[in-house]
């Protein structure tokens, strides 16, 4: 979600190279904010036990919370989130081997759950820095790069960018979808006033 996605029109850019110099500057230019998720699959005993039907609990620690699934209810096993860390916890939690991550989050649910921690089975950890062509959930702009987005949000000869990033409504996919509407739109506009 994080990187940008490019729409183009046939045709050689103006400049004879795949994006103008201010262009190849506003990209790298900008930085991305990091999470981390960590997931388990289990009995859902926060249902069988505890009568917890979805929801966020949240716990002091690098995990930060625990999210409880809002679907499949009463189904023999489900996915519990155990752990969902941003900013700079994410990049804390990511820089640590996967098996302390684990036991971080196992730890976390334990201190909410006491005895359903080794019911815990299968743990993932998803941190965004890590994953190719993805940068993080979300830019961090800062004051100073308002020209720059403004900038990815229009056309460089035949490209046209898209992503939550260019959108005010940041790392979520409405800011996505919105981002690719307006993309899309640009590109029809465009395509009307050629054929006009």
């Amino acid at each position: 979600m994080s990187r940008p996605v490019v729409v183009f029109l046939p045709g050689p850019h103006p400049s004879g190279r795949i994006f103008a110099p201010q262009t190849r500057a506003a990209i790298r230019a900008v930085d991305y904010a990091d999470a981390v998720k960590i997931a388990w699959q289990s009995r859902r005993f926060w249902e069988m036990d505890d009568q917890i039907y979805g929801g966020i609990s949240w716990v002091k620690g690098p995990t930060a919370m625990v999210w409880y699934p809002s679907d499949r209810f009463f189904a023999q096993k489900g996915i519990l989130l155990g752990g969902y860390a941003i900013r700079d916890d994410a990049t804390a939690l990511a820089a640590r081997p996967l098996a302390e991550q684990l036991a971080a989050s196992r730890a976390a649910v334990e201190g909410l759950h006491p005895g359903r921690g080794h019911e815990l089975d299968k743990g993932l950890s998803i941190a965004w820095s890590k994953v190719p062509f993805s940068l993080g959930i979300t830019p961090r702009y800062r004051a100073d790069q308002e020209a720059d987005y403004i900038l990815l949000n229009e056309p460089d000869g035949p490209f046209y960018f898209a992503g939550e990033h260019l959108s005010h409504v940041g790392a979520w996919q409405e800011g996505a979808i919105l981002s690719a509407r307006r993309a899309v739109n640009m590109i029809d506009r465009h395509r009307r006033e050629r054929h006009a």
